[in-house]
């Protein structure tokens, strides 16, 4: 047993010092190798090198004084000995060093040596090295050059800025020296799609000046389309130049074709004379003064004077270069007292014109107190042969005394007026709602002008409105005496022209769409419609004159010289359905007569349906009882 528990014991030991040895040898290995280390002093050292090398300046100049900078630095832990820089230049030693004094751990100091480059242009390379240290030679390449100077094209400018074909074109040319040298006088040359030019002169330029020149083109060698023009400096090789591939400089213009310019030359009057309510023409006379034609435009006249104004707008057709065209207007005053007149063609700038300044002319005139007539309007005859001296007597007897403040536009028309014909008056221009007039005459006057004027409120001379909605208020006026009175004239009638969206907006009947005339009192007219297009509904009336007038939406009386079968019905429908109780039926008398007839029968049906299911329900009722 003894010897068993010892073999076990001496087996443990051998383990343990296994175990133990190992920990303790690294330990006194580790502790040894320091001893050593601080003892023989081995982590402690300099290590000196260049960095770089560089040249002031970059590109020196032959036979200058030159700078070659030294970059060293000292990646040891300890302060390094003192040592020197040696240079070789062109292969050379230069026999000079620079003293590099002690640098300490870390630290980077700066060394500049001067030398003295070569006569002549070329390139040289300068090595430096530490001396006693080893692999410490840096090197670098410094480019010997005169300066010289360079001439470039900065920029090429036309004038005017948006040339147009058969006009002269000039040119502004920037020309600036960007080289290190001045520069003597040289020559520029220009091309115009590669077409050389001729030459212009540049003045001698010091070093980083400039100067601007210029050069023209004549009318004959603008032409419509895309234009190159490439300007060149020193064309004549005379300038040596640092860089000579960056002389020249191209610019793409656009050339406009031939402008027109359309002018006014002049407004002349019918009559030099102008009197009150006389009609007035004026003619204005459109010159186009430039070289290319001009298309279809619009000329607008402005009339101011007298507390009065007239102004529209009118066509003007195509126009060749260097032609004339003339358009007319007329205007009738009603006040005396001076009147400026002014045209202006091209008012909304749409065609494009070489001045666009020019478009505009104003004249002056006095129109002065109507002249005495005793004839019976234009001074033509009457029926019977006989000149007339009645004023008109009354309503629609002479040309509106309307407040011009309340009239909102007017338009004229003038023609004959013959016993017997059929007299229309056309107002073309769309100056108001009334479209034409037309009658038979029962008078000749001859040479008759009717007038409309559209009113912003009901005519001064008319004490009440009318009923109904109104939508216009119209003064109609026929010749200066008795032409527009029923005496005058016979079978009367008004085409006008109602807007759809005023229609629509005030939930508008377009059957019930009546005009009314004023003669002691209101009375609607015959009104029925003739047609329409997306923006207007159009109508006529019977009329028996011509004086105050209003466009409405009336539901009241119909016109008693009209048959209004509608009416008939009507009466006879409340006869008949009295004991049913009272029926108001507010349908429009000025509908033609199909269309009552129609209107009534949906009105009856309306009555009597209604009844009808009352007596069948209390039937059906009665019987399940």
């Amino acid at each position: 047993m003894k010897m068993k528990a010892d073999f076990l014991n001496n087996i443990i030991s051998v383990l343990l010092i296994l175990l133990i040895i190992p920990g303790i040898v690294p330990g006194i290995a580790s502790a040894f190798d320091g001893q050593l280390g601080d003892d023989g002093n081995s982590t402690l050292f300099s290590d000196l090198r260049i960095e770089k090398l560089s040249n002031d300046p970059k590109v020196p100049e032959p036979n200058s004084d030159a700078k070659v900078i030294a970059i060293v630095s000292n990646k040891g832990n300890i302060a390094s000995d003192s040592t020197h820089l040696v240079y070789t230049i062109a292969g050379v030693e230069s026999g000079s060093t620079e003293d590099v004094e002690s640098i300490g751990p870390g630290e980077v100091v700066e060394i500049s040596h001067t030398w003295t480059t070569p006569d002549k242009d070329g390139t040289v390379t300068i090595t430096a090295s530490l001396e006693g240290v080893e692999n410490s030679q840096e090197e670098t390449s410094v480019k010997i050059n005169t300066p010289l100077p360079d001439l470039i094209i900065q920029n090429i400018v036309p004038e005017p800025a948006n040339p147009q074909e058969g006009e002269p074109l000039n040119f502004s040319v920037k020309v600036k020296n960007q080289g290190a040298a001045d520069s003597g006088a040289a020559l520029a040359k220009y091309y115009i799609n590669e077409v050389p030019g001729q030459d212009i002169d540049i003045r001698p330029l010091a070093a980083g000046d400039s100067t601007t020149v210029e050069f023209s083109l004549p009318p004959d060698q603008v032409k419509e389309g895309k234009m190159e023009v490439r300007v060149v400096a020193d064309s004549g090789n005379t300038v040596i130049e640092s860089n000579e591939v960056n002389n020249g400089l191209p610019k793409t213009i656009t050339v406009k074709s031939l402008l027109p310019d359309l002018t006014i030359e002049s407004i002349s009057l019918s009559t030099a004379t102008p009197k009150v309510i006389e009609s007035i023409t004026f003619t204005a006379t459109i010159k186009n003064n430039g070289p290319g034609a001009s298309p279809t435009s619009k000329l607008n006249y402005n009339i101011i004077g007298n507390n009065e104004t007239a102004s529209s707008p009118l066509p003007v057709l195509e126009l060749p270069a260097g032609q004339t065209t003339q358009t007319t207007f007329s205007w009738t005053p009603t006040n005396e007292g001076n009147i400026e007149v002014t045209a202006l063609v091209d008012p909304d700038a749409v065609v494009p014109e070489s001045d666009e300044t020019n478009n505009q002319l104003t004249v002056n005139a006095t129109v002065t107190k109507e002249s005495t007539s005793t004839d019976g309007g234009g001074g033509g005859s009457s029926s019977s042969g006989k000149s007339s001296s009645s004023s008109g007597g009354g309503i629609g007897g002479s040309f509106s005394k309307e407040p011009v403040k309340n009239v909102a536009s007017k338009e004229l028309a003038t023609r004959n007026v013959v016993n017997g014909d059929h007299i229309r008056y056309n107002f073309s221009k769309n100056a108001t709602c009334v479209m034409y007039i037309e009658y038979y005459a029962k008078r000749t006057f001859l040479r008759t002008t009717a007038i409309v004027e559209e009113l912003k409120n009901k005519s001064a001379f008319v004490p009440e409105l009318p009923s109904g909605i109104i939508y216009r208020h119209v003064n109609i006026w026929v010749g200066d005496k008795v032409e527009g009175l029923p005496t005058s004239l016979e079978n009367g009638l008004i085409g006008f022209k109602v807007e759809k969206s005023w229609i629509n907006s005030n939930s508008v009947n377009e059957s019930l769409v009546t005009l009314q005339r004023y003669n002691q009192s209101w009375e609607p007219l015959y009104t029925e419609k003739v047609g329409e297009d997306n923006n207007y509904s159009y109508f006529t009336s019977k009329t028996p004159g011509y004086s105050f007038f209003a466009i409405t939406a009336y539901a009241g009386e119909a016109n008693k010289n009209e048959t209004q079968i509608g009416a008939k019905l009507q009466d006879t429908l409340l006869g008949s359905l009295e004991s049913a109780g009272k029926v108001a039926i507010n349908e429009s008398g000025n509908k033609s007569k199909a269309q009552e007839a129609r209107e009534v029968a949906k009105t009856l049906m309306a009555i009597v349906l209604p009844l009808f299911l009352i007596c069948v329900g209390y039937l059906v009722f009665k019987k399940k009882i």
